[in-house]
């Protein structure tokens, strides 16, 4: 999670900090994602680099937030989301 945490921060340019706190006590140590399934059944395998695919995000909320008139929804704690540049 550090590493895709750095990566977001190194692309998007921010100077975000990241702050680090104990896990909850049943929080898995290691996770293995299996993608398998995904190409079992539909035949998908991933194209794109870790990278190449954040960008692609990075830059698709870029455009969605710099839409005029565009509102962000509103996160489940009441707070509205807000994008810093």
């Amino acid at each position: 999670m550090r590493e895709l945490a750095c990566a977001v921060l190194r692309l998007t340019g921010s100077r975000s900090t990241l702050v680090f706190k104990p896990l909850p006590t049943d929080d898995p140590r290691r996770r293995r994602p299996d993608i398998s399934l995904a190409h079992e059944v539909l035949g998908w395998r991933p194209t794109a680099s870790l990278e190449t695919g954040l960008m692609k995000t990075i830059e698709y909320f870029d455009r969605l937030l710099s839409t005029p008139g565009y509102k962000a929804p509103v996160s489940l704690n009441g707070h509205a989301s807000r994008h810093v540049a």
